[in-house]
């Protein structure tokens, strides 16, 4: 043992060379293992012991070994030529000096300072061999020399110690580097913490703790596919730098040929030229990163194109602000205007603010902007309050329109005698219905619906009611011509009494009136009683009267036959076609548009019942022929129902 580090310049090999930094000595590296001759320690305290002492050890950590050891060796052989010149003179003081520095050694020991106490060996094997030169005290000479020995195997442990801890560390780097293998992280931010486990690694390299082969292999291995994607994306950096600098130049040049390609004594195209310059500035500020020399080169031609431009556009921006301002006096003279010549002028003016392709500073534009807004605002400002009153009055028509409908849905819920009375309220409701204004077209068009199905249900219902009225007229009218009929042809009979109390009496039971026709029926009635009571059948008067009733009703039942279609008695023919003749006449003579026939048939019957009475012997005939008349008429009511 004491043979493997007698010499002193075998041991500064082996701490300097990474082939041997792993022992002292390879026989001795065999023999004793860290777990034979220490206790058990953990890697983490043995790490950090070892970066403790690298701090305290090294004080120029960024240094190259070599050029540290050179320097040592350098300090080392002054001080030794010093002292040699010193000791040969006084050999006690050389050998308190060995004493001196056998105690540093010692106190390097303690803390750990590998490297100090390589040195300080070193040192001591050095003037110990000058004492032997000189032939010092033997005894003296070999309790340094057994010092020494003793210390040298202390080193020797701690050697081992510390390429155990640093190997744990290095393994500790690369397994980091094994888990960064798979990140997806940016690869900017992977980037430095690799290079902090790279540097970490040399840090250590320059403390002269060197790595075997294996170590230095793995960690290089791991380090190379950890470090690939910065690499892929260092390399296309590198490529969109190049890519960038293209597109850069290329804008240079196109804003170059368009300054020289345009004409400036006759008016540009400054839409063109607006749209070019804005769009330039904006793939100028995309085309990034580059390399600082493309930088700086395309930056400075960049400027100078732009600078070129500017004196122009200075004086198209003046002119477009003088532009703009006469728009926002024109925009406030709207107030004035009727809202829809000012909506409409406010647009136009909004056309017009757009074909100013060369904008002003960002403030001034700014205050232009908000000028001419706040002036067209003010008249949409105007038509929405106008929308808000017109659909505040629209909801309120429609609210009544509302009330219009139901009112109309309650009066169809009437009887049909308090309809035949609502007719005039019906008109009033339509009457005030039209007087409201729409209610907004989808709505309106809905209530509209709404509303006029009502009313053609009330008319429906009013004809209803109508229609049975004028049945109930008829039954009456009929039971009291019949009444009539009975009285008027008592006068033909010897023995009258008993029909004239008979027909009076039911006369008396219908308390019913005919309406405006109760009157004429009622002359009717009276005058056949009167003539009971004194009158004469053959009275010229009387029959000249009967004789004109008859022919009276043989019109009426003439017009009623040829108004439903049906058949006169062939003793008729002439008359009808006369009849036909005269209707086509009239209607061709005045223009005018035949009446409702359902009308018509409803007067000729009504005035069958109130013409008096006709001689006797043509009674049968006349109300045969009518009654015909009517029988043919329900049969067509009933089968139109």
């Amino acid at each position: 043992m004491v043979g493997d580090i007698d010499n002193p310049k075998d041991l500064n090999n082996q701490s300097d060379a990474p082939a041997n930094s792993e022992s002292l000595s390879s026989k001795s590296e065999e023999s004793v293992a860290p777990s034979e001759n220490l206790q058990e320690v953990d890697s983490t305290n043995v790490i950090d012991e070892i970066q403790t002492a690298i701090e305290s050890n090294d004080t120029k950590a960024n240094v190259p070994v070599t050029t540290e050891d050179s320097s040592t060796e350098s300090s080392d052989s002054d001080t030794n030529g010093a002292e040699s010149k010193n000791s040969s003179l006084d050999p006690d003081n050389l050998y308190r000096h060995i004493k001196s520095l056998v105690k540093e050694l010692k106190k390097a020991l303690e803390n750990g300072q590998l490297r100090e106490c390589i040195s300080l060996y070193e040192q001591c094997q050095a003037r110990l061999k000058k004492l032997d030169d000189i032939d010092y005290h033997i005894v003296s000479r070999k309790k340094i020399q057994k010092n020494l020995n003793t210390l040298s195997f202390e080193i020797q442990n701690l050697k081992k110690w510390r390429n155990w801890g640093m190997n744990q560390a290095r393994q500790d780097l690369i397994e980091q580097l094994t888990a960064l293998k798979d990140s997806e992280e940016h690869p900017k931010d992977l980037h430095k913490k690799l290079k902090a486990i790279r540097d970490q690694w040399n840090k250590w390299n320059k403390t002269g703790d060197f790595p075997n082969q294996k170590l230095r292999e793995s960690f290089s291995d791991a380090y190379n596919q950890a470090f690939a994607p910065c690499k892929a994306y260092f390399e296309n950096q590198k490529k969109q730098r190049k890519q960038n600098y293209k597109a850069r130049k290329k804008i240079c040049a196109d804003l170059e040929s368009l300054y020289d390609l345009t004409d400036w004594g006759h008016k540009p195209d400054w839409e063109v030229i607006a749209n070019a310059l804005r769009q330039s500035k904006k793939e100028w500020k995309a085309a990034v990163p580059l390399n600082k020399k493309d930088w700086d080169i395309t930056n400075v031609r960049f400027d100078e194109v732009i600078s070129k431009f500017a004196p122009y556009l200075e004086r198209e921006r003046e002119r477009g602000v003088q532009f703009r301002q006469e728009l926002i006096r024109k925009a406030n003279e709207l107030d004035a205007q009727p809202i829809k010549v000012a909506i409409d002028k406010a647009k136009s003016y909004q056309i017009e603010w757009k074909t100013v392709a060369v904008r002003t500073r960002k403030k001034k534009e700014h205050q232009l902007w908000t000028d001419f807004k706040s002036a067209c605002d003010r008249q949409f400002q105007r038509r929405a309050e106008m929308h808000k009153e017109r659909d505040k009055q629209r909801k309120k028509n429609t609210e009544q329109r509302q009330l219009f409908i139901s009112e109309i849905k309650s009066i169809n819920q009437l009887s049909q005698a308090e309809i035949q009375e609502a007719s005039a309220r019906v008109s009033d409701i339509q009457r005030r219905w039209r007087q409201t204004t729409h209610s907004g077209k989808g709505k309106s068009d809905s209530l509209e619906a709404e509303f006029n199905n009502e009313v053609a249900k009330f008319r429906k219902l009013f004809k209803q009611a109508e229609k049975l009225k004028l049945e109930l007229l008829f039954q009456l009218l009929n039971s009291k011509a019949q009444i009539c009929d009975s009285l008027e042809r008592a006068q033909y009979s010897t023995n009258s009494n008993s029909v004239v109390d008979e027909s009076k009496l039911k006369w008396e039971s219908i308390s019913e009136n005919c309406g405006p026709f109760e009157s004429r029926i009622q002359d009717r009635y009276s005058a056949a009683c009167d003539m009971l009571e004194g009158g004469s059948t053959d009275d010229v008067e009387f029959v000249d009267q009967t004789n004109e009733n008859l022919e009276a009703k043989k019109s009426i039942c003439l017009q009623l036959e040829v108004l439903a279609d049906l058949d006169s008695p062939s003793a008729f023919a002439k008359e009808r076609m006369q009849y036909n003749v005269m209707r086509l006449n009239e209607v061709m003579t005045k223009r005018a548009e035949r009446s409702d026939p359902e009308d018509e048939i409803k007067t000729l019957l009504i005035e069958f019942w109130l013409t008096g009475p006709v001689p006797e012997e043509h009674f049968e005939s006349i109300n045969e022929r009518f009654q015909r008349i009517r029988s043919a008429l329900n049969s067509t009511a009933s089968s139109n129902k």
